[in-house]
């Protein structure tokens, strides 16, 4: 991904977004949810608006300055919804897996710690 321009205003980056994305031009808006909050929250002044694709990036900004440009590279909407379907599958599968994991990690010590109050509550008996 490559930076085309960052705005003070989100809805500034999504109208430039969506021209973009009608010319062929797969855009991604950063930092746009952190915009909401408060800087002394950790919120974004800015929100940063990137070409997904590199080989984009040139046309994106020769887009900006001349609307009638034709990119070499264009995607139809249908490819770029399915490059976001799948790199956000990719993101979520991982994680699915991982949290997987530490719950069952968490459950088997929690077995464990059940079998092991249990015996020792046997042998306190005896």
């Amino acid at each position: 991904m490559r930076l085309i321009s960052q705005y003070y205003l989100a809805s500034e980056a999504e109208h430039v977004s969506e021209r973009l994305r009608r010319a062929g031009i797969m855009t991604f808006i950063s930092s746009r949810n952190l915009q909401r909050l408060p800087l002394s929250s950790g919120g974004a002044v800015k929100v940063g608006l990137w070409a997904v694709l590199p080989e984009q990036y040139d046309d994106a900004e020769i887009l900006l300055k001349n609307k009638k440009h034709k990119p070499e590279l264009q995607l139809t909407a249908s490819e770029i919804e399915e490059l976001e379907r799948d790199a956000r599958h990719g993101l979520i599968e991982p994680l699915t897996r991982s949290v997987e994991r530490v719950l069952e990690w968490i459950f088997g010590a929690a077995i464990l710690l059940v079998v092991l109050y249990v015996g020792m509550g046997i042998w306190n008996d005896t």
